[in-house]
């Protein structure tokens, strides 16, 4: 009868000198087999650089590295600060606009539905409303009635001069 030490120490010697091939290991046992790749293009607009994405499972890597992830979220930031700042610039502008409008005819010529009246001729108010003398009773009164118009359209009543 073989000896076990005996038999570990053939099949050993067998294995180094590259006369015995190893038993195939069964799929997802063992080293996962290296992922495809595919050549991605950063999506920072200011990168643009190639680099290798794998193709596994989960979200897709967008961008070459982490730094351009980094620097695309805070140019994001930046840039929604800066349209919200050019909104509001608009919002002011149209509120003149609508003040200086004679007897609101442009504001009532674009008006396509009652809402939308209503948001424009709200605009011309608070227009007016910021010229207007506070000492007045009617413009108290009507401060009051834009007011109401604003939170029934469910605008912002800090908007109201």
């Amino acid at each position: 009868m073989v000896h076990l030490g005996n038999l570990l120490r053939t099949i050993y010697a067998e294995l180094m000198d590259g006369r015995v091939v190893p038993l195939r290991r069964s799929r997802g046992v063992g080293r996962p087999t290296p992922p495809d790749t595919v050549t991605a293009v950063c999506a920072r607009p200011k990168c643009r650089n190639e680099f290798q994405r794998n193709l596994t499972r989960g979200r897709r890597q967008l961008y070459c590295t982490e730094e351009c992830r980094r620097e695309v979220d805070a140019e994001r930031r930046k840039t929604r600060a800066r349209l919200r700042h050019y909104e509001d610039n608009v919002a002011k502008l149209r509120a003149d606009n609508n003040t200086y409008a004679p007897d609101g005819a442009d504001a009532v010529a674009g008006a396509g539905n009652a809402e939308e009246l209503l948001r424009t001729q709200l605009a011309r108010v608070q227009g007016l409303l910021v010229f207007a003398d506070d000492d007045d009773p009617v413009v108290q009164h009507l401060a009051d009635l834009a007011t109401a118009v604003a939170q029934y359209l469910g605008a912002d009543a800090e908007e109201i001069g």
